[in-house]
């Protein structure tokens, strides 16, 4: 999953990593907007004492949305077009594990 705080993404092998990342307070302010590995949106809340994710009522994935986030932020790290490594556009898969594999 994919955490998006104002364009800064962080990507989570799982909802319970994701979880962890983050701090109550944020989720309470709004900080975060939250994707499955699909572009299905996620809804973070804050349950008591304890950080919730779940897929969002309704969402269908909207992989250009979350394509699109990703893309800019690479963008923005290598401060032009970055290279994909294959050919043509890259797949959100792929966009996902370049994150994942920054983030290592």
């Amino acid at each position: 999953m994919v955490l998006d705080d104002a364009g800064d993404l962080t990507a989570h092998l799982s909802i319970s990593g994701a979880r962890q990342y983050v701090e109550a307070i944020d989720v309470e302010d709004g900080v975060y907007e939250a994707f499955d590995a699909t572009g299905r949106r996620l809804r973070v809340y804050v349950d008591g004492e304890v950080v919730r994710i779940v897929p969002a009522i309704d969402a269908e994935p909207d992989e250009g949305e979350l394509r699109r986030r990703l893309i800019s932020f690479f963008e923005r790290l290598s401060r032009t077009r970055p290279e994909w490594g294959v050919a043509g556009e890259p797949s959100l898969q792929h966009l996902v594990d370049r994150l994942l594999t920054l983030q290592a």
